[in-house]
């Protein structure tokens, strides 16, 4: 249908007009190219397969524990077992658990470093469908309790460390202070089952074990050729039911079945996509919708433009027609022009969407799950395809539907001008203005909720002050920390140490940070607060903390005292709880009538009970949005032989150290690896970082779609801008011999002015009201995104309005100023 000759044509009749060519070409290339970016992050995160063979057969079993609220639950060893054996909608159930370990030459003369690893039974990667792409994977034997102490390394793990040496397998290396055996590496695209994951190790976990265990392994299936997710998720709740058969306890004293029950324990699935993309679907669907809208108003921008070009071409379009040219030659020409200018805008765009990616990379957060995966390639270049394509039909209809009904003799004798055109082609620019305008209040309303949200948050208290402290972890190895007494003492050495460096205000360990991963809870036993027989405790986070960790964060104390740094080891037991616990249980906010109060961890008559010396203020846990958490504070201490036992699954080997510092607390961070390696060179620190970058993590997603939709709705509400005043100037254009008899009929320039502006005006005024028909509809999709603001917020809606009318004005101003100085004598001259 296109031919050579048309197309030296339409070059030649473009480079006579390089304005009008530089701007369709500019205004292509940004919607193609924002376009084109945000597909390359949707299609790595959300539409390409994960990479594992079959990996649509793959799915994530998980529990519901919704009675004591806990909306997931992850796989015990005892379902683990059990639906392996029992459940036939799956051919393999694997399981992982993801960790952080001490990685050391096996000399343990090298620096030690801290590696994310996960824990896997055996069958993981058969479950998977992957090799090793040396050596080989896991054997049953190596995954029994006391196996053979073998480990798989990640491929960017044996460049960066073993420099890629080819005789890396049966090298041994020392993981927290063990030795153990290489005997294979992992694809360099094998990150289960955590992007940062470099480093593998049977789980070991015990077949014979007649204890459930808690929920806390992850667990991956393959399912049955003829099975679907529905029919395994009913198998695997018949067969939670029987779970208590073969493991009667999830551990000594607590039944299974009694857990069950209490808790309303359900089973489900889902995919192992939605499982590894998470609650940023939802985020970026919004943001793929939200360019698609810029692409939908760049072609009205530059179907506008062209139908403008159209009008001064309609002489050229009847001679040709008079000379023998046919509708679908003329319908050729008008295809070939919006082709050669998609085609450049695409080519410029694909550039565009490069820069747009490395972009938002680099802005973006590093918590969007495939974030590594994500970037222009072929994909996304037969997508740009595919849009320069659509565009340019797209954008060749509208001037090609303008002169379908011509009457080219007409337009020949009239000198080029037909009313009835006119009014058609006006009445089809002023419908492509009324859709931008509506579009733009689509993105801005949008933008303006997530803007909300982020000022919300920014609102909230957290319950520490995060400026001008520095954290860090710190991992013992068990083999040189054998007994807690020893870790706690190296903790407690090391504050002291950082408390003697100049700049520091206040040190403190905790051993889980708030607005970090959910804190593991622990059941709670109240001394005036008894359990009913045959239910559950309530259960709390019980973290260890020191009483400089409180003064290093800043929480308030709110009643009664601190613990101190240096308790004796014989001192009776004491714990600091926060406000949310004192409301729940005695509805005190001011922490008064807990003080006093005993509690403790177990029925046992060996462990001790524990008094409640103090309140604070309560924190976030793992989200600013989610309320304030309850919390009981255990103190960390010297121990003797006797407490360790009895505390010992609440004195981690791993912990973070928060230090406050009187200035910018990053230039601390060399001394405290110093002083860390002093006590103990083989000992890691990680996770250095201020506290106020955890606080910004914490909304980083959403800062991520409001940086999105900021820009899209920047861009939308700049188009329509431009295409407004495209639209007034040319329509003052048309009415130039109209105008020109009002004002020689003795009309005020005010009078003309007001009535182009008007126009204008009204445009807009039509597109707002569309746009906020639209937005009462499609609003309600932000509601999982927003934070303190609803979707038909009033006053970020009135404020959107205000910011296209003020922007409608200013863009119809212009024209309607140029119309009231028209000479009326010249207007009817030239007519």
């Amino acid at each position: 249908m296109i031919e050579n000759q048309e197309v030296r044509y339409v070059l030649r009749s473009l480079r006579r007009s390089p304005l009008f060519t530089t701007t369709v070409v500019l205004t292509l290339a940004l919607g193609i190219g924002v376009t084109t970016s945000i597909f390359g992050i949707v299609n790595a995160v959300l539409l390409r397969p994960l990479p594992y063979p079959d990996s649509d057969r793959l799915v994530e079993p998980y529990h519901t524990l919704l009675a004591i609220g806990i909306p997931t639950a992850a796989q015990s060893r005892g379902t683990y077992f059990h639906y392996s054996r029992t459940v036939h909608s799956l051919q393999s159930i694997a399981a992982s658990s993801p960790t952080t370990v001490n990685l050391a030459d096996a000399s343990a003369t090298s620096e030690p470093e801290r590696i994310s690893a996960a824990r896997v039974t055996a069958n993981l990667l058969t479950t998977l469908r992957v090799l090793p792409e040396r050596g080989r994977g896991f054997t049953a034997n190596e995954d029994l309790p006391n196996g053979a102490r073998v480990v798989l390394i990640g491929d960017g793990l044996w460049h960066r460390r073993f420099g890629a040496d080819p005789s890396i397998l049966s090298r041994d290396i020392r993981i927290d202070g063990n030795i153990y055996r290489i005997v294979g590496v992992m694809p360099s695209s094998f990150h289960y089952p955590d992007p940062l994951v470099e480093l593998w190790v049977p789980m070991q976990l015990d077949p014979a074990a007649r204890d459930a265990q808690g929920f806390g392994i992850v667990g991956v299936a393959r399912l049955a050729p003829n099975a679907t997710i529905a029919s395994a998720e009913r198998e695997l709740n018949t067969q939670l039911t029987r779970l208590p058969e073969s493991y009667p306890n999830i551990y000594p004293g607590l039944p299974t079945d009694k857990l069950l029950a209490q808790a309303s324990a359900r089973a489900a699935v889902h995919s192992l996509r939605d499982s590894v993309v998470g609650n940023f679907a939802s985020i970026l669907w919004v943001v793929a919708a939200t360019v698609c809208l810029v692409l939908v108003v760049t072609c009205a921008n530059v179907v506008n433009l062209l139908l403008v070009r159209s009008q001064g071409r309609a002489r050229e379009v009847a001679v040709r027609a008079a000379l023998g040219a046919s509708r679908r030659r003329l319908l050729a020409l008008f295809v070939t022009e919006a082709a050669v200018l998609a085609t450049g805008g695409a080519i410029v765009g694909l550039g565009i969407a490069e820069l747009t990616t490395q972009l938002l990379l680099r802005a973006g957060p590093t918590t969007i799950p495939r974030w590594d995966e994500i970037g222009v390639d072929g994909t996304s270049f037969a997508f740009t395809l595919g849009i320069t394509i659509l565009v340019a039909l797209t954008c060749s209809v509208f001037p090609a539907l303008r002169y379908r009904s011509m009457r080219f003799t007409a337009l020949l004798r009239e000198g080029g001008r037909t009313g009835t055109v006119g009014r058609e082609r006006h009445r089809a620019q002023r419908t492509l203005i009324v859709i931008q305008v509506a579009l733009a209040l689509l993105l801005l309303a949008g933008c303006g909720l997530l803007t909300r949200t982020v000022s919300q948050l920014s609102k909230v208290k957290p319950g520490f002050d995060p400026s001008q402290t520095l954290a860090f972890a710190v991992s013992l190895p068990a083999g040189q920390f054998p007994r807690l007494a020893m870790a706690s003492q190296f903790y407690l050495d090391v504050m002291d140490r950082l408390r003697a460096l100049p700049g520091v205000e206040a040190v403190g360990a905790v051993s889980k940070l708030p607005l970090r991963a959910a804190s593991p809870l622990v059941p709670v036993y109240l001394e005036h607060f008894p359990v009913a027989p045959g239910t559950l405790p309530h259960v709390f986070p019980f973290p260890v903390a020191s009483a400089g960790y409180f003064q290093a964060m800043h929480i308030r104390l709110l009643a009664g005292r601190l613990f101190p740094d240096r308790l004796p080891t014989a001192a009776p037991q004491e714990v600091v709880v926060s406000r949310a616990f004192a409301e729940q249980y005695w509805h005190d906010s001011t922490g008064r009538r807990a003080l006093g109060e005993r509690l403790k961890v177990s029925t046992s008559e060996t462990v001790p009970w524990s008094t409640v010396v103090g309140v604070v203020e309560s924190v976030r846990d793992t989200s600013l949005a989610g309320p304030p958490i309850a919390e009981v504070y255990s103190p960390l201490r010297p121990l003797d032989p006797a407490t360790a036992d009895s505390l010992a699954p609440f004195t981690p080997r791993v912990m973070s150290i928060v230090v406050r510092a009187s200035g910018d607390p990053l230039t601390l961070a060399s001394a405290v690896r110093r002083q860390v390696f002093a006590l103990n060179a083989s000992v890691p620190i990680f996770d250095v970082q201020p506290m106020t970058a955890v606080l910004e993590r914490v909304s980083s997603q959403t800062r991520f779609a409001l940086l999105a939709l900021g820009a899209a709705a920047a861009i939308t509400l700049v188009l329509g801008a431009l295409g407004l005043y495209g639209v007034i100037a040319y329509v003052v254009s048309l009415r130039t011999r109209e105008l020109g008899l009002r004002m020689a009929l003795g009309a005020e320039p005010s009078a003309v002015l007001g009535l182009v502006l008007r126009d204008g005006v009204t445009l807009a005024a039509i597109g707002i009201v569309a746009g906020l028909a639209a937005f009462a509809v499609v609003g309600r999709f932000l509601r999982g995104l927003l934070f303190g603001v609803a979707p038909d917020d009033p006053a970020t809606l009135l404020s959107v309005v205000a910011v296209i009318v003020l922007v409608a004005a200013v863009a119809s101003w212009l024209p309607a100023w140029r119309a009231s100085r028209i000479d009326p004598l010249e207007a009817l001259r030239l007519e």
